[in-house]
């Protein structure tokens, strides 16, 4: 019989081979016997691997019953006098006519099945299915907005939460100002309740996410955006900044290219053709999820070729440098705009708007070529059928945008034809 000296000596004793290991016993009494299996590969210096106590019955209790193995815990977290108590519980199970392994493992698979019912599991459950062929910006939206939700209800079991719980999930969101992303998270939750119905167990409950009176959203407004004319003082302000280089760069890159933010700063090497002046965005980072030929300025390649080199190895163009292996933060750009005292007056996205502004006022290129350059989705039969990219006309378009910024910037926007590769809009110094 064992004692709580004799179990804390135990060692593996037997031969350490490679292949099945042989598991050691130390009998206790009645059956009971502490299991000592032989130190796992990575650790090959322990004196032991696990030890757990076990109990080998026959059920029914007779000579032709089957044979089964009960594990009741590990040592030491389960001490000789609880392995004892687990052990007379089974005995007594069995004399009562119950199989005490199959008991155990009923309860584990209930437990198990109650856990698929948590809204937390669901939730991973949806997002999982509805990433396929999403952008990027989507599957981190969503993911945040589980965040908030599950820090209330997400250890719940679905059929066990109610519009208040719901309500008090997304209050959070909305009294800090973001109600656009409080209505998003509402509509999220209400999409996996009715995800839950798909479920084997099938959740026949109502939604209580749709029950909830929708939450008031402001309407929108345009993205703040400065005059073409203002693209000097910009450019001026940006280069003055204390800002790091590839963060001016990037919003250099912005003002040349009309990406959005995401868009850009996400980039990797591998999407860049500088020799062909070509930028290709894969379509899971578009807004519209279609792949994006960016044709490229000159001036903007020259940026690209420099953000590479500050970019050492890093498979993007934008690394985050306290975070190696990630992009660059989306607030990065927000900050230096901040900084340089554009905050009220202009975002990184109303760059975009700067750009469309001039380019439909010049008359020079067509409205549906600028479209396209912006990567907005084409509307009614046209946008299904027309899937040409004029490429030759936007790159023509650009090439004309970075001559014109480099004009602006010389005071001489009127000037006519003219590329300045080394342009103020280049490298900053």
């Amino acid at each position: 019989m064992l004692s709580d000296v004799k179990v804390a000596k135990i060692r593996y004793k037997g031969q350490r081979t490679p292949g099945k290991p042989k598991i050691e016993k130390h009998p206790d009494r009645d059956g009971l016997y502490l299991a000592v299996s032989p130190p796992h590969q990575s650790n090959p210096q322990a004196p032991c691997g696990s030890r757990a106590w076990r109990m080998d019955f026959r059920f029914p209790p007779t000579a032709s019953g089957e044979r089964f193995t009960l594990t009741f815990g590990r040592y030491p977290e389960l001490s000789l006098a609880e392995a004892r108590d687990k052990h007379l519980e089974a005995r007594r199970a069995i004399s009562n006519g119950i199989n005490p392994a199959k008991q155990k493992q009923e309860q584990k698979r209930a437990m198990l099945t109650e856990l698929e019912k948590t809204f937390e599991t669901i939730a991973a459950k949806w997002l999982e299915s509805e990433k396929k062929g999403k952008s990027t910006g989507w599957a981190e939206n969503n993911e945040r907005w589980l965040d908030t939700i599950n820090l209330k209800i997400g250890k719940k079991p679905i059929a066990g939460i109610s519009d208040e719980d719901v309500q008090d999930a997304v209050r959070p969101l909305e009294v800090s100002g973001h109600a656009y992303s409080a209505s998003r998270a509402l509509r999220l939750t209400a999409q996996i309740f009715e995800f839950a119905r798909l479920a084997p167990w099938r959740f026949k409950g109502v939604n209580p996410a749709k029950i909830i009176q929708k939450i008031k959203v402001p309407k929108a407004k345009n993205h703040r955006h400065i005059d073409a004319s203002e693209i000097p003082a910009f450019l001026k302000a940006v280069d003055g900044s204390n800002g790091a280089e590839q963060t001016k760069i990037a919003a250099k890159l912005l003002l040349l290219t009309f990406v959005r933010k995401q868009e850009l700063l996400a980039a990797k090497r591998s999407e860049l053709r500088l020799q062909d002046a070509i930028w290709e965005v894969p379509a899971d980072r578009m807004k519209n999820r279609q792949p994006h030929l960016v044709p490229l300025a000159p001036q903007a390649v020259e940026l690209f070729k420099r953000q590479l080199e500050l970019a050492g190895s890093s498979e993007y163009v934008f690394p985050n440098k306290k975070a190696p292996g990630r992009h660059a933060s989306k607030s990065t750009l927000n900050a230096l705009f901040g900084r340089i005292g554009f905050k009220d007056r202009l975002t990184p996205h109303g760059l975009r708007s700067v750009a469309s502004t001039k380019l439909n006022g010049t008359r020079k290129f067509g409205g549906e070529i600028i479209e396209l350059q912006l990567s907005h989705k084409r509307q009614g039969v046209k946008g299904v059928y027309d899937k040409s990219t004029h490429l030759e006309l936007r790159a023509e378009m650009m090439v004309w945008w970075g001559g014109y910024i480099d004009r602006l910037c010389d005071g001489k926007p009127d000037e006519k034809n003219v590329i300045q590769l080394q342009s103020k809009t280049a490298v900053a110094a």
